[in-house]
């Protein structure tokens, strides 16, 4: 990824130890918002442990359902631009292990929109098989609730958080 960036020896370690810095506060700032939300007693641990989607529940508990159900769509949409951010720098690496070991395969641009289709297809079936094969059994043996469908089947809270009247 170095070949694309106009100063590589400077720019990549700053945007690494930016992205460092950044996102570990970023968690401890929200993991200390989570803790406080379901408290730090055994009962509000078990919840915080126990959630499908933390900041979720947080908003159900505390606002109403239809704030939870809004909170997991939005870390859902995020999530989803997580992953194809993540499938496009994984073709840009294949295309270039391809061009650079003479591997046809991965190498072929299309004429067109000049983007490594083929590269782009390999690792999103790698993504599809991953899934299937890894993702998938691990749903059917265990599968937490999340904010979203606690929502819509039940209107119970997290134990350890704020009664609210109905």
């Amino acid at each position: 990824m170095g070949e694309e960036a106009n100063a590589p020896r400077r720019d990549i370690p700053k945007a690494i130890l930016g992205v460092v810095i950044f996102g570990g506060l970023y968690f401890t700032f929200v993991t200390a918002i989570e803790v406080m939300g379901f408290g730090a007693n055994a009962q509000g641990m078990e919840s915080f442990v126990g959630s499908g989607s933390l900041l979720g529940d947080l908003g159900t508990a505390y606002i109403g359902s239809w704030v939870g159900v809004l909170i997991t769509l939005g870390v859902t949409i995020s999530a989803l631009g997580c992953l194809l951010a993540c499938v496009v720098g994984a073709a840009r690496m294949l295309f270039a292990l391809g061009r650079d070991a003479d591997i046809a395969t991965f190498s072929r641009v299309s004429p067109k929109s000049k983007v490594p289709t083929t590269a782009v297809y390999w690792v999103a079936g790698a993504v599809v098989v991953f899934t299937v094969v890894v993702s998938v059994p691990c749903r059917l043996i265990r599968a937490p609730r999340s904010s979203a469908q606690r929502a819509l089947g039940s209107r119970r809270q997290p134990p350890g958080s704020p009664q609210r009247s109905p």
